[in-house]
């Protein structure tokens, strides 16, 4: 019989019969899913995504299930494995936060001004900055500010740095080294007054 191809019916049938086998093992089990989906998750719409990609890796294996094995466990791996991978992803990803979020949203506000300037955006992040440090920054010479300001202020690694600048990453890694030590020795002498 090796070698010998089903008729398309036969096909069909076993796929249909897949089809069954599938739905009955996962119906029984989608409210524990979606209950460590909601543990994993902590947010409905992050929970049910997570279950429908578990549901979707399991289709895509399921040929490779052995019926004897739990399918319970097999289940909650997938969705373990897929919440893990989920976490790689965002972790990732830099966090976008739209500029009209900031601007309506008065916990974002900066505590000494009513809203952020309009127009360049550096002047923007200036307003935000504590006089004292605003001060101290602009006392640094200007290759030693823009790596402090873009690792310290835009949170960017020093790879995006040296990106950014154009520079070596080991010059940007000195750079930002040196512009911390002089930025601390600056604000450490406007503390202490004239």
């Amino acid at each position: 019989m090796d070698g010998v191809v089903p008729p398309q019916g036969e096909v069909a049938w076993h796929a249909k019969d897949a089809h069954r086998r599938f739905e009955d093992l996962v119906g029984r089990r989608l409210w524990l899913l979606r209950r460590t989906a909601m543990r994993l998750a902590r947010n409905p719409t992050d929970a049910d995504d997570l279950v429908q990609e578990t549901l979707l890796r399991a289709w895509r294996s399921f040929h490779t299930f052995r019926h004897a094995r739990n399918p319970t466990g097999w289940l909650v791996r997938i969705l373990r494995n897929a919440h893990i991978d989920r976490l790689r992803t965002h972790r990732r990803a830099p966090a976008l936060v739209p500029l009209d979020e900031v601007l309506d949203d008065p916990t974002r506000r900066p505590a000494w001004g009513e809203s952020l300037p309009a127009g360049d955006p550096a002047r923007s992040v200036d307003a935000m900055l504590d006089p004292w440090l605003d001060a101290a920054l602009r006392g640094l010479p200007a290759p030693f500010r823009r790596v402090v300001v873009l690792a310290d202020v835009h949170a960017l690694r020093y790879r995006e740095i040296a990106a950014v600048m154009g520079i070596p990453m080991g010059t940007v890694m000195s750079r930002l080294l040196r512009g911390r030590r002089r930025l601390r020795r600056r604000l450490e002498s406007l503390q202490a007054g004239p």
